[in-house]
């Protein structure tokens, strides 16, 4: 009987240090892993002899079902096999105590030493599993070690709370705390019109959740069961003016009506429109198109420089970095004034300071050119028509500064200051020539003839009007000379200029009366001017 009795004893021994030697099952609750293998196959047992099944690319995330020996049963894309262990990153995740004083032990056994005991609800970080033991870390006692995988959960069981309704933040800002006390840990902050969920209150708070799932305590004075009017920011009128309507038609009534970089508030959007609140109260719809969140720039109206050059600077100071320059009577847009400085835009977007002792509002005179006269006398209007009164008048040559233009009109500044219109086709941008008085000749009478074909002008200039045409060896009388020119005078007593260099004196014919033409008789008169129809047989030229 002893025998037997010792013989079972020492079977049963056995039995339990070789059950001890078996591979834990993992039957606790799942855990993801990445697959550090850069291809891994997955056999369908636990043997490298099995049949491979699928393979899986490094970085994939796997479900680890159990644990087996070296190896681990997964799950992938609706796919279970078995692939090795060590080619498996465990994935932490954070898991919750399903119950209060659960022990964290030294090791995977529930026979170990416990480091600490954490309340139902208390947060760890898993980092590895082992069988059906997990290993874990608690923050806030800085210890690492074992529990059992079936203790943890990973949705927080203190969520699960009362509901008592949906509230909203009414504070700029609201802290959610660990506990209910200002001198808790802040979870995280909420903003205004923020939802939470409450679950719970004590005294003056409340212990909430937040829809990102944030559970915590804040102060039931900056939470309402009301929820505030959504504030989407501020928004500018674009358009010259805009109307505000009680529904989103442009059917629908005008509530009223707001001018150009009026402030609205945005408190809603329906499609492309938007429901906002005037300065004045007044809540309706506008468009979208004519709303913008850029704050408009302020436009103090359109200034002129009156400096030859102007710097335009960084900062409202003469040390300051000039950013461009602009010349004399470019305008700029004045944004702003501080002391004697102004922010201006110029015409090409540059923004800056200027001195406000070199800008004007006064638009300066447009400058078309000078302009001369060419009519003996040319009337000054006060408006550019003929009925108009005559401001003054001027005289050929003068020269006047053309402002502008207005069909055949001209706005003009003559040399005294006076401002008015003229008839355009009296006035030229051609420089009269200065003609000088000639200079008297010998009172001798000087007879010369041409050795060329040449030109009579009507003044010494060869740009001038050309009077006649005068063939080689044609007699003229000489009256004057100026410059390179000669005053010279026909036979048939047309007089102009002609070039100096053209002319000779005709030894031939000098000390001589010359009848030049004086005809026959009958219908035979003799030559007759072109112009003044003089017949030439009633001149005689004596050549000295």
């Amino acid at each position: 009987m002893g025998k037997y009795f010792i013989k079972a004893a020492s079977l049963l021994i056995l039995l339990s240090f070789i059950i001890s030697l078996l591979p834990e099952k993992a039957d606790a609750a799942s855990f993801t892993s990445k697959v550090n293998a850069d291809v891994l196959n997955v056999r369908s047992k636990a043997t490298t002899k099995s049949s491979v099944i699928g393979k899986i690319k490094k970085g994939k995330v796997v479900t680890v079902q159990s644990e087996q020996n070296n190896w681990s049963k997964i799950t992938y894309d609706k796919k279970t096999g078995w692939v090795m262990s060590k080619y498996l990153t465990y994935s932490n995740w954070t898991g919750y105590a399903k119950a209060n004083n659960l022990s964290i032990k030294k090791t995977a056994s529930s026979s170990a030493k416990s480091l600490a005991t954490i309340k139902v609800g208390t947060a760890v970080t898993v980092k590895g599993q082992k069988g059906s033991w997990v290993n874990v870390y608690y923050s806030s006692k800085k210890v690492t070690g074992w529990v059992s995988a079936s203790s943890l959960t990973k949705t927080n069981p203190e969520n699960v709370n009362a509901n008592l309704g949906t509230y909203y933040v009414t504070a700029t800002s609201l802290n959610v705390r660990a506990t209910a006390s200002t001198k808790a840990k802040v979870i995280t902050t909420m903003k205004k019109n923020a939802s939470l969920t409450l679950q719970q209150k004590s005294g003056s708070w409340g212990k909430i959740k937040t829809s990102s799932g944030k559970v915590g305590w804040v102060s039931l004075t900056y939470i309402s069961t009301k929820k505030s009017i959504a504030n989407l920011g501020t928004y500018y009128v674009t358009a010259s003016s805009l109307t505000v309507r009680e529904k989103v038609s442009t059917k629908s009534k005008a509530i009223t009506t707001v001018k150009k970089n009026a402030a609205l508030t945005l408190q809603q959007k329906s499609g492309s429109w938007g429901k906002v609140k005037t300065s004045n109260g007044k809540v309706g719809w506008v468009s979208l198109t004519y709303i913008s969140i850029k704050k408009p720039v302020a436009n103090l109206g359109t200034y002129y420089v009156t400096a030859t050059s102007l710097n335009v600077r960084e900062k409202a100071n003469t040390k300051a970095k000039v950013i461009t320059t602009v010349k004399k009577n470019a305008s700029v847009t004045l944004q702003q004034k501080s002391g004697t400085w102004g922010k201006v835009k110029t015409s090409n977007s540059k923004v800056g300071w200027v001195s406000l002792s070199y800008l004007s509002t006064k638009k300066p005179a447009v400058n078309l050119g000078t302009y001369y006269v060419t009519a003996s006398s040319l009337n000054v209007r006060e408006k550019a028509n003929t009925s108009s009164k005559v401001i003054t008048t001027v005289k050929k040559n003068a020269a006047l500064t053309l402002q502008q233009k207005s069909g055949t009109w001209g706005k003009v500044k003559t040399s005294n200051g006076s401002i008015g219109w003229v008839a355009m086709k009296h006035i030229s941008t051609k420089k009269p020539v200065n003609t000088k008085t000639p200079q008297p000749v010998s009172n001798k009478t000087e007879y010369l003839v041409t050795n060329a074909n040449t030109s009579l002008y009507q003044n010494a200039d060869s740009k001038s009007t050309v009077l006649a045409s005068v063939v080689k060896n044609s007699s003229v009388m000489k009256l004057n000379t100026n410059g390179s020119f000669t005053q010279v005078k026909l036979t048939y007593g047309q007089i102009g200029w002609i070039t100096s260099k053209t002319l000779i004196v005709s030894k031939s014919v000098r000390g001589k009366v010359i009848v030049i033409d004086p005809g026959h008789g009958g219908s035979d008169s003799g030559a007759i001017g072109v112009k003044l129809k003089t017949k030439e047989k009633n001149m005689l030229y004596t050549v000295n």
